[in-house]
């Protein structure tokens, strides 16, 4: 029933399923539980914006949960942006306006990330008592809100097709403080390491991040990022968090770094 394999990500892998539709089939270490969660936030979402796909059903193959959703058309921006690297400029612009559009909507009905933040902090292993108080502290002073955010919204995670813009993988929406959200996008761009590719195109994106960063905020508006402390802020709390997530050694060894020599500086 499974047709060709489209992409891999680390909780799922996406196939075809009909010629207009795909299946994100998650490893089996996910429980039909979360698959459930994931489906109802995303009929959630697609109902309140016009950037998503619809979800449709979710079926089980060999023990192994999926959702059924259309099938986005066009191609990754990252894609776009490893193809023609003089976009750049152009592609980061959107990305922004994109978000910034995404953040005129509220949705109350999703969990709020200060609640959800603070339960992963306080389980976090990365952390002694001393700095998760300093953490949960730090986020205890942050707004919160009932914006809708992505939480993991990046170039590989939007579709282009012409004038059209899908965004993807909505598992990470919460609802809360849209900063907290831009100070997300802005650390993947400055950190994150791309998987699959060689070192030739590792050693471009490199060399993109600093001018991506200055592209997406130009998009979203500066006027909109007006408070670089509480930017900094949801940052340092951002970065803690990205430390439990399943990414390389080299990447966590950045963002610890970092996050060490921020923790330094507060009292």
């Amino acid at each position: 029933m499974l047709g060709r394999l489209l992409g891999t990500g680390r909780t799922a892998e996406v196939y075809e399923w009909t010629p207009d539709r795909v299946i994100k089939l998650f490893y089996r270490n996910t429980t039909l539980a979360d698959v459930n969660r994931e489906f109802s936030k995303h009929q959630l979402i697609e109902k309140a914006i016009a950037y998503c796909v619809k979800a449709y059903t979710i079926e089980t193959i060999n023990q192994r949960h999926g959702i059924v959703y259309d099938r986005v058309k066009g191609m990754s921006m990252m894609e776009k942006l490893m193809a023609e690297p003089t976009c750049i400029e152009q592609l980061a612009r959107r990305l922004g306006r994109t978000h910034a559009d995404l953040h005129k909507t509220n949705l109350s009905e999703l969990t709020s990330m200060k609640t959800a933040f603070e339960i992963q902090l306080k389980n976090s292993p990365h952390f002694c008592s001393h700095e998760k108080t300093q953490l949960i502290e730090l986020l205890d002073g942050l707004p919160g809100g009932e914006v809708l955010c992505h939480m993991d919204f990046h170039p590989d995670n939007l579709f282009v097709d012409g004038e059209t813009v899908t965004v993807l993988d909505w598992s990470n929406a919460l609802k809360g403080d849209p900063m907290a959200d831009v100070a997300r996008t802005i650390m993947i761009l400055q950190f994150a390491e791309i998987p699959n590719v060689s070192a030739e195109e590792r050693e471009n994106i490199d060399n993109m991040r600093h001018d991506l960063i200055k592209a997406y905020i130009n998009g979203y508006g500066e006027d909109r990022i007006n408070d670089p402390e509480r930017l900094k802020d949801w940052t340092t709390v951002l970065l803690a968090l990205r430390l439990s997530e399943n990414n390389s050694e080299a990447e966590k060894n950045l963002v610890s770094n970092e996050l060490i020599g921020r923790l330094k500086e507060r009292p």
